[in-house]
């Protein structure tokens, strides 16, 4: 995913004879940080990037900040593309099942929604401060922003005191109230060694895109490459390739 998003959003500005363009550059440098749970001390293993606001231009050579502009363009596609990724090497290394598609993730198969209820108590925590403001919310984006607003909102300080020897005895005491499995149980009930069903072929995608009812314009009049981009990813489930989304999304850019 990160290098997804290099391709399409390292780049510079240079300016010649008044007017600016957008260039290459020689890439970015990216930290990662490896998190293992959630604010509330729930399991949720992912990584904070963090990318340093510099670039090596390409033709002079000269370090300087990046143009931002493609970095926002693209940075939902790349977010579909790192969750399709996800789904794809858990599905092909561990035999994990995803389940309907929702906002591009889905959730493994095998668990019942009080167990995964369990594991999330930020979502709960979110979830009850919008209950108490009553509020309805026009469209998705007023929606997002007041899920921001009630993140923070309800965001306690980190405990520090809560170290992995701590946080494994919580867990599994917590997964026996809901009845879940642990250790080579839980593989079990999770993983599968069954062939996974087929990846979604060229007339099922553009059919899709489409669909006056939830395809590309269902919402929108207009839409970008980077939106071809994520909503092939979201009826892929982790069934094509990143470079096969992509063959795809400019195949039907160029489309009739």
């Amino acid at each position: 995913a990160l290098r997804f998003l290099e391709e399409r959003a390292a780049l510079a500005r240079v300016q010649s004879q008044g007017v600016r363009h957008r260039v290459g550059s020689g890439g970015w440098v990216v930290a990662g940080f490896v998190h293992r749970t959630s604010r509330e001390g729930d399991p949720q293993l992912h990584t904070h990037c963090l990318v340093p606001n510099l670039v090596q231009r390409l033709g002079d050579g000269r370090h300087v900040a990046l143009d931002a502009g493609p970095l926002f363009d693209w940075a939902r596609a790349a977010g579909s593309v790192y969750q399709n990724q996800l789904q794809r090497a858990l599905t092909t290394k561990l035999g994990v099942r995803g389940g309907p598609d929702r906002h591009n993730t889905r959730e493994m198969e095998g668990f019942t929604k009080a167990q995964l209820r369990a594991f999330s108590k930020r979502s709960a925590q979110i979830e009850a401060e919008l209950e108490a403001k009553g509020a309805n919310y026009e469209s998705p984006a007023l929606r997002m922003r007041a899920d921001d607003e009630a993140s923070l909102a309800t965001r306690a300080s980190k405990d520090r005191s809560l170290t992995p020897s701590l946080l494994a005895g919580r867990w599994q005491g917590e997964a026996a109230q809901v009845g879940l499995a642990t250790g080579a149980d839980l593989d079990r009930a999770v993983c599968s060694d069954r062939a996974r069903s087929g990846a979604p072929g060229w007339d099922e995608v553009t059919a899709a895109l489409v669909d006056p009812e939830s395809g590309l314009c269902s919402r929108s009049a207009r839409f970008t490459k980077a939106d071809v981009v994520e909503h092939i990813c979201a009826l892929s489930g982790g069934h094509l390739s990143v470079q096969e989304i992509v063959v795809m999304a400019d195949r039907f850019v160029g489309s009739d």
